[in-house]
């Protein structure tokens, strides 16, 4: 019955996620690349043929496979050593990355994949340290915007309370706390509006 359906209907049934997986695997020898783009996709495409996508030739259906929000984490960790730089970059904006697949990607990633390991919310904080140190703009501000952001959400500071951010981004921020010294401090110097 899939095999008599057109490209669009193979599509949408590839997009469904109450797709049977045996269909799903099926679908994966379809003659359309967007039907496999979308099994590779689909959170509920099973682990052996997500594996077997993860090795396809075309760089698309990798890409299709590092951005699977069900991906199993040693096919994340593989993908993210693809040597494809937009299979990295897929890896790098999966919500399943971890700190240390992102550690590894900002370490010899390149420009656009060090920004977003940045702005990633599994970025450690020693990795979002060191790309704050680039001598890359682009990978400064991504880090830097991070940074701000994990002071006014650990230690209790508006957002919007810049003067403060910037005294606390001067120390250890990543051990304070609401209740440290130096956050009541800076909002004494700085207060919250």
């Amino acid at each position: 019955m899939v095999e008599e359906m057109t490209e669009n209907e193979q599509i949408r049934l590839a997009m469904e996620e109450d797709t049977p997986p045996e269909a799903l695997d099926w679908m994966t020898g379809s003659e359309w690349l967007g039907v496999i783009l979308e099994v590779g996709s689909n959170p509920s495409t099973p682990p052996a043929t997500l594996t077997r996508l993860a090795a396809d030739d075309d760089f698309a259906v990798r890409v299709a496979v590092a951005r699977n929000k069900a991906v199993p984490l040693d096919m994340l960790e593989r993908l993210a050593g693809d040597a494809d730089e937009d299979v990295r970059e897929a890896v790098v904006t999966n919500d399943l990355a971890t700190a240390q697949i992102l550690n590894d990607l900002s370490e010899r990633g390149p420009v656009r994949v060090r920004r977003l390991a940045a702005r990633h919310a599994n970025v450690a904080d020693a990795t979002l340290l060191a790309l704050a140190q680039s001598n890359v703009v682009d990978v400064q501000r991504a880090a830097a915007h991070s940074i701000d952001e994990r002071i006014a959400m650990r230690c209790g500071v508006n957002a919007e309370n810049t003067s403060a951010i910037e005294a606390l981004r001067e120390q250890a921020w990543w051990e304070m706390t609401p209740e440290s010294p130096e956050v009541a401090v800076s909002l004494a110097l700085f207060p919250d509006t």
